[in-house]
């Protein structure tokens, strides 16, 4: 499973009204190469939550542990819709993204989450130059940066 396949199923999920409006998404993602790039991962994940509340996150707020290995991020739209996203690297034998998408008349699970294709990430994406200094921005400050 590829990070379109999961953006076209999110984006069909919500087109069809499934889970009627998206409040929240939560990703956690494990890569299984210590030496990815959490920042630039991050910022291509973004890219999921934009389409799915069709407005981009006006606040974030990014932490790091200390190895610079895990990286959490909040970001939230001035409606207050949230995304969480967690990413851990090098600590998992296969790469895994658990999701879920919590709408205001139904939720949405990713199933199958080993099945993730970690190489599907790209991380060329626009979203790094666009999130990229956010992040980086609030990881130095350790607090809530308005983009």
């Amino acid at each position: 499973m590829t990070l379109d396949d999961i953006r076209h199923t999110l984006l069909e999920a919500v087109k069809t009204g499934k889970v009627g409006t998206p409040v929240a998404l939560r990703l956690h993602l494990q890569l299984t190469n210590a030496d990815a790039s959490l920042l630039s991962t991050a910022a291509t994940l973004i890219g999921l939550c934009e389409p799915l509340f069709k407005v981009e996150p006006s606040q974030l707020f990014a932490r790091s542990n200390a190895g610079g290995r895990q990286l959490s991020l909040l970001c939230e739209t001035e409606s207050g819709r949230t995304c969480s996203i967690t990413i851990g690297s090098g600590s998992a034998k296969a790469a895994s993204l658990n999701l879920l998408l919590v709408g205001n008349h139904g939720v949405i699970r990713l199933e199958g989450s080993e099945l993730f294709d970690e190489s599907s990430l790209n991380t060329s994406d626009a979203n790094i130059d666009r999130w990229g200094l956010a992040i980086e921005q609030s990881l130095v400050s350790n607090a809530l940066a308005t983009v």
